[in-house]
């Protein structure tokens, strides 16, 4: 429909400047010019009205099998950790909190198998003044196995807890990487097997956040 109304608005404005801008009396009463200045304000009309759909929600194909997991200890730490023994080329995490042990180990055997991992996790809750010291050891671990750990600032909050493997399965939910989220928390995890379209959806998601991401270096 964005595109359908933009070759409407371009029609349009082409016609305006063609019949004004040829005849004698746009160039005497300056209506030549102010179709000109019309094009270029329809211009700017049908940027934004692209950018609105640009930026709307992205309908997905159900497809695949979902498989869902809870906490305080029903599941949601160990359904988490067979999406990263899944991966076999490619993972790309995005997390609040960093903490969980378990967790960095499973990413730790993920590089170590070849796979190429990337992680993006909140800078504040890992990093920041008030953070303990296990995000900062868990990332530092992590990047010297091999991950390529980055961090963002760009937000208040930085708060996706998403896996993304092999292109095709998606992990999200509440579950923040932690052992309070495993064993103490109220928390869900939903699991898309093999659903390559809403994989591509939050990959470029992860894409648009590691651009706005900064390099981390590894320090106990």
């Amino acid at each position: 429909m964005a595109i359908s109304f933009a070759s409407i608005m371009r029609t349009a404005v082409v016609l305006a400047v063609t019949v004004l801008g040829t005849s004698a009396f746009a160039r005497d009463s300056g209506l030549g010019e102010k179709a000109l200045q019309l094009a270029a304000s329809a211009g700017e009309g049908v940027k934004a009205v692209r950018e609105a759909f640009t930026n709307s929600a992205t309908p997905v194909q159900a497809q695949g099998q979902i498989e869902v997991a809870f906490s305080p200890n029903q599941g949601a730490e160990e359904l988490v950790i067979r999406v990263t023994d899944s991966a076999k080329k490619d993972l790309r995490v995005m997390a609040y909190a960093f903490t969980s042990s378990k967790i960095t180990s499973a990413l730790i055997r993920a590089a170590k198998r070849g796979v190429n991992v990337y992680l993006l996790a909140d800078e504040k809750q890992n990093l920041g003044a008030g953070a303990g010291p296990k995000g900062r050891a868990a990332l530092s671990a992590l990047s010297l196995a091999g991950v390529h750990v980055r961090v963002v600032d760009a937000y208040p909050i930085f708060h996706d807890k998403v896996q993304i493997s092999d292109g095709r399965v998606l992990q999200t939910g509440s579950f923040n990487y932690s052992d309070a989220a495993a064993k103490r928390n109220s928390e869900n995890v939903i699991v898309h097997w093999d659903n390559p379209e809403l994989a591509s959806a939050y990959a470029e998601h992860f894409a648009r956040n590691w651009k706005l991401s900064k390099a981390f270096n590894p320090s106990f």
